[in-house]
């Protein structure tokens, strides 16, 4: 029988074969799943290709806004509801028959003048006023005047 001695380097080559096959797996299988990892980032990279160019196929809607102005007839209901519901404001149709001029007197009546142009919006839920001209106490006569006019509003898709 062979000493301890003997066997020792038989052992060391035995080990180091085996080490070196145990390397060369590893690697292997290192290596196998780097090139599925490289094939399923590729996927990746061209699935996202194909849906950034679907998605500059499709071309977003245009849109555009209209404004139409309130028919005479609208106006005057506004007026007529403006004048029964503020009796200390003065309030106008203007000489187009298009807007308002909503105006007081004096100064005190303020907070009345500003009551009736706030209110004002509330009374159509698709009609909008815009204010042509805002005066405050130097208006050369009331204390304060204000002229708007009303419009309808619409976006359109194209």
């Amino acid at each position: 029988m062979k000493s301890l001695a003997q066997l020792r380097p038989l052992l060391a080559s035995v080990a180091r074969s085996a080490q070196a096959a145990v390397l060369g797996a590893v690697i292997v299988s290192a290596s196998v799943g780097v090139y599925y990892f490289g094939a399923q980032v590729q996927q990746l990279v061209t699935a996202i290709q194909a849906a950034s160019s679907a998605q500059a196929a499709i071309k977003a809607p245009q849109a555009s806004v209209e404004k139409k102005p309130l028919p005479p007839a609208k106006v005057q209901e506004y007026h007529d509801i403006l004048r029964r519901l503020h009796p200390a404001v003065t309030i106008d149709i203007t000489q187009e028959g298009r807007g308002l001029s909503i105006s007081v007197p004096d100064v005190r009546l303020y907070s009345e003048w500003m009551f009736a142009l706030y209110s004002l919006q509330s009374y159509g839920k698709s009609v909008l006023w815009e204010a042509d001209r805002v005066c405050l106490k130097e208006c050369g006569g009331p204390s304060a005047v204000a002229v708007v006019h009303g419009y309808v509003q619409s976006v359109q898709f194209k």
